[in-house]
């Protein structure tokens, strides 16, 4: 006996639209950065040299759980500047930054604190609230997959004839620690017509996960400050 399937045709409709209502949402959702991975207790030695000094940078990555979100809270200790950075990993925000500018004179102490956040809506485009997170964010850069990215910073004119772009070039072998690392390159820069890059910055990180920065070369803060070259001398992961 053959048997009958009876369809509820009005709400078959409606569930067919929420469907497809889910995955426009979906589809709709601006860029973000990847979760790297970073293991929990990282530990990078870094050789910094500007305007002819040199000095050692020493970064640690630690995982903590605050307010049921998983967090990568990264500190970064230098004689020139201590930051602390906090990155929501399920999207990789920013949750604040706090630094400790280092002077002959005096030490400046700043905190910022990214509250209301509206969710990113570009495909191309990112908008950042500090220049000294776009080196740990760029760890999560789809790099096999995407080719440029446009910088903004909160307070920004959207309406510059100019953009600060990452522009992911290529594959170089870098000779560091006593051995040779792959690693992609990014330029990061002004970009203008047909997205013609000046180069301004330069990044080297891990083609191997979890994508730890290799090289530097570019200026120290946001652009028109000092020269600076870093290079990584020492890394280390606990062992699972």
């Amino acid at each position: 006996m053959p048997v009958k399937i009876i369809i509820n045709l009005p709400l078959f409709i409606f569930s067919l639209f929420l469907s497809c209502f889910i995955f426009s949402s979906i589809s709709w959702a601006g860029f973000q950065f990847l979760d790297p991975d970073i293991p929990d207790n990282e530990t990078i030695l870094y050789r910094s040299t500007s305007e002819g000094k040199t000095i050692t940078i020493k970064e640690q990555v630690r995982h903590i759980i605050e307010e049921n979100n998983n967090i990568y809270e990264i500190v970064s200790l230098s004689p020139a500047l201590d930051t602390y950075i906090r990155i929501n990993r399920k999207d990789m925000t920013v949750i604040s930054v706090h630094t400790f500018q280092k002077y002959e004179g005096a030490t400046l102490d700043s905190k910022l604190i990214v509250k209301d956040e509206k969710p990113n809506m570009e495909n191309n485009a990112i908008r950042i609230p500090h220049f000294v997170v776009l080196s740990h964010l760029l760890r999560g850069f789809p790099f096999e997959s995407k080719k440029k990215l446009q910088i903004n910073y909160y307070g920004g004119s959207s309406g510059k004839k100019f953009k600060l772009c990452v522009k992911n070039k290529h594959r170089d072998i870098i000779n560091v620690m006593g051995k040779e690392v792959e690693c992609y390159k990014l330029e990061f820069g002004l970009a203008g017509f047909l997205w013609a890059v000046l180069p301004e910055l330069e990044l080297w990180y891990s083609v191997e996960p979890p994508h730890y920065m290799v090289k530097y070369k570019g200026p120290e803060g946001p652009p028109g400050t000092p020269k600076r070259f870093i290079e990584i001398i020492e890394y280390q992961k606990q062992c699972p």
